[in-house]
C-alpha cells in the first residue's frame, strides 16, 4: 500500500510531458495570441470569436482535469474525464489541422522557442492520446466498462466538437461561398450569390470582408474557398452594397478586425 502511494506521488517523464503538452503550453499559446495577436496579424485569426475563445480555453481547463484523476488514480470520475478528453481532443485535431500550414515555420523557430506555440495543438492532441490511454488503464481496475473511454464514447465527443464548431463556423463559410459566387465572371452566378447572400449570409461577416484582412481564415471551408482568388475588401463593399442596399462606411464597424478590437471612434460612418 505505501510503495502504491509512494509510485502515485513520484511525477513520472509522462506525467511530465502530459501537464506541459496538455495544459502549460496550450496556456501558454492561448495568452499570448489573446494578448498580442501576432497569429492573427501575421497569418490568420485563430480565435475570432468569443466562442472559439471559450472553446479553445475548454482544452487546458479539462486536460488538467484528466490529469489530476490520472494522477490520484480516482475511478470514481472516470466518466466525465473521458468526455472532457474526447471533447479536448475534438478540439486539438481541428486546430492542429489549421495550423498545418505553419509547421514549417514552427520548425525554423525553435531554436528560439517561438515555435513551439504553432506546434501547441499537435503536442496537445498527442498528450491527449496518451492520457486517454492512461485512463483506460485506470479504468481496467473496476469491474464497470465506462462508455466515454471506449470508442463509440470517443466518437460522440468527436461529434460534439465537430457540431459545436460547425454551428461556430457556418455562417463565416456560407458568407464567403456566397461572396465567391459574387464575383463570378457569369452574370447569373453572380445574381445567385447574392441572392444567396441575401438569404443565408452573415452581415456581421460580409461587413467584415469590407475591411482589409491578414492571412487566411480559420473556418476549414472558408480557407479552402480564399486558396485561390479571395474576395478584396473593394469587391465585398459592393457586394455589401448590392446585397443590403446600403455603402458599408454607414453601419459601425465591427470589433474585431485581425483579432484586434477596433475603437469606434477611429472611424468616421454616417
Amino acid at each position: 500500500m505505501h510503495e502504491e502511494l509512494e509510485q502515485r506521488q513520484r511525477l513520472t517523464w509522462i506525467h511530465q510531458f502530459t501537464l506541459f503538452a496538455a495544459v502549460i503550453l496550450p496556456t501558454i499559446s492561448i495568452t499570448v495570441e489573446a494578448t498580442t495577436h501576432i497569429c492573427a496579424e501575421n497569418f490568420f485569426d485563430p480565435i475570432p470569436s468569443m466562442w472559439h475563445l471559450m472553446l479553445v480555453v475548454f482544452v487546458p481547463l479539462a486536460q488538467l482535469q484528466v490529469w489530476f484523476a490520472i494522477r490520484r488514480g480516482a475511478t470514481e470520475r472516470l466518466t466525465l474525464a473521458g468526455f472532457a478528453n474526447a471533447v479536448s481532443l475534438g478540439v486539438s485535431i481541428f486546430y492542429s489541422i489549421v495550423y498545418i500550414p505553419l509547421l514549417p515555420l514552427a520548425a525554423l523557430a525553435l531554436p528560439v522557442g517561438l515555435g513551439l506555440l504553432p506546434l501547441a495543438p499537435f503536442l496537445s492532441l498527442l498528450a491527449g492520446l496518451v492520457m486517454r490511454r492512461q485512463l483506460k488503464k485506470l479504468a481496467s481496475r473496476t469491474p464497470q466498462k465506462n462508455f466515454t473511454l471506449r470508442r463509440a464514447g470517443l466518437l460522440t465527443g468527436l461529434g460534439v466538437v465537430t457540431a459545436v464548431i460547425g454551428l461556430i463556423e457556418v455562417p463565416a463559410s456560407l458568407t464567403r461561398y456566397g461572396l465567391r459566387m459574387a464575383v463570378s465572371p457569369s452574370p447569373n452566378t453572380r445574381a445567385d450569390g447574392i441572392r444567396f447572400l441575401r438569404s443565408y449570409g452573415s452581415r456581421d461577416f460580409l461587413l467584415r470582408s469590407c475591411y482589409r484582412q491578414t492571412g487566411w481564415a480559420t473556418d476549414l471551408t472558408g480557407y479552402l474557398l480564399a486558396m485561390g482568388n479571395p474576395v478584396t475588401p473593394t469587391q465585398a463593399r459592393e457586394i455589401y452594397y448590392r446585397v443590403t442596399g446600403e455603402t458599408f462606411d454607414t453601419s459601425a464597424p465591427p470589433d474585431r478586425i485581425n483579432g484586434h478590437l477596433v475603437p469606434q471612434d477611429e472611424f468616421d460612418f454616417d
